[in-house]
């Protein structure tokens, strides 16, 4: 099971509103994973008009480089009930499951997505996770897929 914190509140701040190269406006979420003894941080980056041009993670390298040094930059490509599909670089993909739990977890916050499990494609890695909220704070934790 991983611990998810979400950076991002569920009102956007000035900063939660960037543009990528092109200017094209995009919000940002950021969430950190606590895994066992490791931190990793990710920045997920959602088109405010996604029937313009489309983003590209080129595009976002200037914006991503403002983030803390380590950060994995993700662009959400589909956003639907129970699912989500989400684009990281190639050289990331080592950390796909840790992208899936922590999309799940912004998906499930910011969303108000209430599935059971959240079927997150991360690239070409398809997960089923369950992401819930107590007293704690978020968790996420990857199951069998046919529990969907």
């Amino acid at each position: 099971m991983m611990f998810v914190r979400l950076v991002t509140a569920a009102a956007l701040g000035p900063n939660d509103l960037v543009s990528d190269a092109s200017g094209r406006p995009l919000q940002v979420c950021r969430v950190v994973i606590e895994k066992e003894e490791s931190v990793r941080r990710i920045a997920f980056f959602v088109a405010v008009f996604p029937e313009e041009a489309e983003v590209t993670l080129r595009s976002l390298a200037a914006v991503l480089a403002k983030e803390p040094l380590g950060t994995t930059g993700a662009i959400v490509r589909e956003s639907a009930e129970g699912r989500l599909g989400v684009e990281i670089d190639r050289e990331e993909e080592s950390g796909a499951l840790g992208v899936a739990a922590a999309a799940a977890v912004m998906h499930a916050a910011l969303s108000w997505d209430e599935s059971r499990l959240i079927r997150v494609s991360v690239n070409e890695h398809s997960f089923a996770i369950a992401a819930r909220y107590s007293d704690q704070g978020w968790t996420a934790r990857e199951t069998a897929s046919d529990a969907i």
